[in-house]
């Protein structure tokens, strides 16, 4: 399925057709459609800040520090006040986290298979 970007530019058909003042409004028309699904790209991703990692941050920190005046004052402290970033912080350390564990199964896969072919044997 094609996307957006990938069809034949308008500007490029309106070049073909009558001239160069038609061809400058078409390029003015698809900058303007440009702008906007940057706009509608830029509110998706703010909306998802807001409601999950938002939401993520939220029990994140409830889940760790189970008191109220602890979560606010750790909240204020180290995440700006803010749950989404928190959110954000449990997130990457969950990645990374799971980027080790990758790691060191990969590595123990390398060492072991030698090894257990070495006993085998």
């Amino acid at each position: 399925m094609r996307g957006f970007k990938d069809k034949m530019p308008i500007s490029k058909i309106g070049s073909t057709v009558n001239g160069l003042y038609f061809s400058a409004v078409i390029e003015l028309i698809e900058l303007a459609i440009n702008a906007v699904v940057g706009l509608i790209g830029e509110a998706a991703r703010e909306l998802f800040m807001l409601v999950i990692l938002t939401a993520i941050g939220f029990c994140y920190l409830h889940l760790r520090y189970r008191n109220r005046m602890v979560v606010a004052q750790v909240l204020l402290s180290k995440y700006e006040s803010s749950y989404a970033n928190a959110g954000i912080t449990a997130g990457l350390k969950l990645i990374a986290a799971c980027g080790i564990l990758l790691v060191l199964g990969f590595m123990s896969s390398i060492f072991w298979s030698p090894l257990v072919e070495w006993l085998l044997k």
